[in-house]
């Protein structure tokens, strides 16, 4: 767990980025204090004026759609860097276009670590606990081998046990993507057309509650069917699914045999029998 004399100052486009708030919710919930600052470079060198401000100890900087003011803020940000009492680290969250592009507005020894996107809260924060010049290097794209003769499911749980188990019911059925984090799973659905989801209504860091409202905003994935997987039959938390209006919901506990005709009566209904009169 983090403590709470690391302060990070997060800089980003906009607070109400999805994926930027994700981050920002999951360094909190580590214990971080967590300040965001617009990418703005008057804004950054204003902070120490704030009444609420703290000194930071580490600076993340995710660069998508603030190529532009990377002229603005770098200087202030090199001038934050060299002057202060004590060391900060600074960390660049980004594509890398976006990366190469910064590394010529900021000397690479003043850059701590780098994590490409798509990134992970994970990633993050495991990248700052390692507390040593550290480059994350992930591929910007996962791919999938899909037969185009088959429908395609994607599950999504955080159990790898299970995660495993729900794969080997349907994968001699469809073509199945399997992945245990949240953004991996948005990342699959943007990539690959979806007939089906299968997804943990409770996970870490991103839940399958946020998974489902941040792929309802995307034109792209806003029509994938989701059925939620969840291990919690309590009456808050069923209201909860239903208010989301997934085409279903299913209890872990429930026998594999009705999971799995549950699903392929989705994805392959059976046809309407008709009585001649």
């Amino acid at each position: 767990m983090g403590t709470m004399d690391e302060n990070i100052l997060f800089i980003a486009s906009d607070s109400g980025n999805f994926l930027v708030n994700s981050l920002i919710s999951a360094l909190r919930k580590e214990s971080f204090n967590v300040t965001f600052c617009s990418a703005n470079g008057a804004l950054i060198a204003d902070l120490p004026s704030r009444a609420d401000y703290a000194e930071p100890q580490i600076i993340l900087i995710f660069l998508e759609d603030i190529e532009g003011t990377f002229s603005d803020i770098f200087p202030v940000l090199k001038d934050m860097l060299k002057t202060a009492a004590e060391p900060k680290k600074l960390y660049l969250i980004g594509q890398p276009s976006e990366i190469s592009h910064a590394k010529e507005y900021i000397e690479e020894g003043l850059i701590t670590g780098i994590v490409e996107r798509p990134v992970t809260s994970e990633k993050v924060i495991g990248l700052i606990r390692m507390n040593t010049l550290s480059y994350v290097i992930t591929p910007s794209e996962k791919t999938y081998a899909l037969d185009p003769s088959k429908k395609t499911l994607l599950i999504v749980d955080d159990d790898p046990v299970y995660l495993q188990a729900l794969k080997s019911w349907f994968v001699k059925f469809y073509n199945v993507i399997a992945e245990g984090i949240g953004t991996d799973a948005i990342s699959a659905a943007k990539q690959n057309h979806i007939d089906l989801m299968l997804l943990d209504y409770e996970m870490p860091l991103m839940s399958g509650l946020e998974v489902y409202k941040s792929l309802k905003q995307e034109p792209k994935t806003a029509t994938i069917p989701v059925i939620f997987l969840t291990g919690n039959d309590s009456k808050d938390v069923v209201k909860e699914i239903l208010i989301e209006k997934p085409v279903g919901y299913v209890l872990k506990t429930t026998p594999p045999m009705i999971i799995i005709q549950k699903v392929m009566n989705f994805l392959n209904p059976p046809k309407a029998s008709y009585k001649k009169v």
